[in-house]
């Protein structure tokens, strides 16, 4: 008994696509050139884009607030939290970074354009990408000038250095603040008991010596 073909089978004819292209060549050609074409205008029409990178390096915080007493902490100690770095480029990012950038180069005025849209094209033309393996981040600017981007490169590295170590000495006279108060508590409580104790001596006639004088109380 002879076999049926098999649509999809090794003995289905193969259609010949040489052929295909053969017979549409005109078209293939015209679609390639008319890409071709656009994009060679469109690359002339756009001005060209000059990039610059400003380098930072990132300390975790050393100063955390908590009483005297508590887990055996002083004040002090290291701030690190699982989504540190991510914080750290929104603050790059932050329009209060960007608006101390845009003045330190007085950019309203350079661009004639009111603060909140330079602060809007800014957050366009910045991009914060980390160095795998390190605490550094990268800064990269984006402009049309390239002596522009190398200045907000810098300005807004400035700008972040800035208003980091502001919120540092802040956190630093908070821990302070937060200090001075627990030792004033602890002064009042150890102030108590030492009254309380004078009553007991004083009741009870027990000798006591408060290391400042050589004869009992």
């Amino acid at each position: 008994m002879q076999g049926t073909n098999i649509p999809g089978s090794d003995s289905a004819p193969s259609i010949d696509y040489w052929q295909v292209v053969k017979n549409r060549y005109g078209v293939i050609l015209l679609t390639f050139l008319l890409v071709f074409m656009t994009a060679a205008v469109i690359t002339s029409v756009m001005p060209p884009k000059y990039e610059s990178t400003s380098v930072v390096q990132v300390h975790p915080s050393m100063i955390t607030i908590s009483p005297i007493g508590q887990s055996g902490q002083s004040g002090l100690g290291t701030l690190m939290t699982r989504n540190y770095m991510e914080n750290e480029f929104e603050w790059i990012n932050a329009p209060e970074t960007l608006t101390e950038a845009a003045e330190r180069l007085d950019l309203p005025a350079r661009w004639t354009m009111d603060l909140e849209d330079v602060v809007k094209t800014l957050r366009g033309i910045v991009a914060t990408n980390p160095r795998r393996g390190t605490d550094f981040i990268e800064i990269t600017v984006r402009h049309s000038k390239p002596e522009e981007a190398k200045e907000i490169a810098e300005a807004i590295s400035a700008a972040y250095v800035a208003r980091r170590n502001r919120e540092e000495l802040e956190r630093a006279e908070s821990a302070l603040v937060a200090l001075d108060d627990e030792l004033t508590l602890q002064g009042d409580f150890v102030q108590e008991h030492r009254k309380e104790l004078t009553v007991l001596i004083q009741q009870y006639g027990i000798p006591y010596f408060d290391g400042r004088s050589a004869s009992p109380v």
